[in-house]
């Protein structure tokens, strides 16, 4: 059990080296500057997102400028194109989404959501193409076309030279950008 304890302990510290502010801030600048604009067809290969193991960020910008409408959409988020709304998709927060009014009325892109993958690119591929009746977690955009008419999306990521065992640590700075940035949709 000792041995066990040791572990945790040194995984904690391995964590806190992980998510520095320096080292946070240095991903968001990254995400932030390679996002890229897409259209919400299928069939796009996102060439700008690599496929190793990463993290990536979507952001939006509503072409509605009101905070009724905005708590509308979040409202509606839930509620639209998926079967099983409570366990099949990504949930949007209201009170994370609160957060970004003034800059939807400013007309804004604001967080939408942050996510981590072993493959990057093949797992923002699955949140544009996912059916509304998969069962798998993912935002599902072709089948919210209706609700996201309008809405002007960008996505970005970053990728990791990594080895497989060391994908654990994205886990950290996944938290630590959604602490951040506070995506309306997604983990809490």
């Amino acid at each position: 059990m000792e041995s066990l304890l040791q572990a945790i302990a040194n995984t904690a510290t391995a964590a806190k080296q992980i998510v520095t502010p320096k080292h946070v801030e240095e991903v968001e600048e990254f995400l932030r500057s390679s996002l890229c604009e897409f259209p919400l067809v299928a069939g796009n290969d996102f060439p700008n997102i690599g496929s190793g193991p990463g993290i990536y960020f979507f952001d939006i910008q509503f072409p509605f400028r009101t905070s009724k409408d905005f708590l509308n959409f979040i409202d509606m988020w839930g509620s639209k194109g998926t079967a099983n709304p409570q366990k099949s998709t990504s949930r949007a927060y209201p009170k994370r989404a609160t957060s970004h009014v003034k800059k939807v009325e400013a007309g804004e892109f604001v967080p939408f959501y942050v996510g981590k993958h072993k493959n990057v690119r093949s797992r923002v591929i699955q949140h544009l193409t996912g059916a509304a009746e998969s069962g798998t977690y993912g935002l599902k955009l072709l089948s919210r076309a209706e609700l996201l008419k309008g809405c002007k999306l960008r996505v970005s990521g970053i990728t990791f030279n990594i080895a497989p065992d060391a994908y654990f640590s994205m886990e950290f700075l996944e938290a630590a950008l959604r602490e951040r940035l506070h995506p309306m949709v997604g983990k809490q």
